[in-house]
């Protein structure tokens, strides 16, 4: 769950950064800009999804960090994943309300292979059991989309790219990886 706080502090980088920030706490959705909170402003057309599980330690260093990469051009739809709620389900129905999002960026734990997803371990092993739900976060992205995850070294393992590869199937969609630690360089990551 995402303190106001931090919604001030994100919001306000974002705006800082020229780009427009929505941050969505327990996926329910609301717009955030320059600190203030606005409800009823509609969602599409939406550019790029940041889905971050709360329990990855400093994920407002992440977020950050992604929006001082943001252009002008860019509007961010940022959601914090209910960690005691399956995290695949959350996603699912969330992505629902979108179309044509040009990336959709996941900022998780990943370990031996697997990502986390609200109180979700997704790997190889079960990704066949949650295959239906995954194979609709294709149609929120526009033609060329992305899904790109941020989540220590997944794709460094074999079990981490088999299932990157399941991911990519499922998806119809290019989905990225990290080979190493993804963050801020000051906390040992690549950025």
């Amino acid at each position: 769950v995402t303190s106001d706080s931090s919604i001030a502090d994100i919001a306000s980088a974002g705006d800082d950064a020229g780009c427009t920030v929505m941050v969505c706490a327990d996926t329910s959705v609301s717009t955030v800009v320059s600190g203030e909170t606005n409800p009823n402003q509609t969602l599409n057309p939406v550019r790029e999804v940041v889905v971050v599980d709360s329990t990855v330690d400093r994920y407002q260093d992440l977020l950050a960090d992604l929006l001082a990469q943001s252009g002008t051009d860019r509007e961010l739809v940022v959601v914090t994943l209910d960690a005691n709620q399956d995290g695949v389900e959350q996603i699912t129905d969330l992505l629902s309300q979108f179309d044509d999002v040009a990336a959709i960026h996941f900022m998780t734990e990943g370990s031996g292979g697997a990502i986390k997803l609200g109180n979700t371990w997704l790997n190889s092993l079960n990704l066949a059991g949650y295959a239906a739900d995954i194979a609709h976060w294709g149609d929120a992205l526009a033609s060329g989309g992305d899904l790109l995850f941020y989540a220590g070294d997944l794709a460094a393992t074999a079990p981490g790219r088999d299932l990157v590869d399941g991911l990519r199937a499922l998806t119809a969609v290019d989905v990225a990886a990290s080979v190493d630690r993804t963050g801020s360089a000051r906390w040992g990551g690549d950025w």
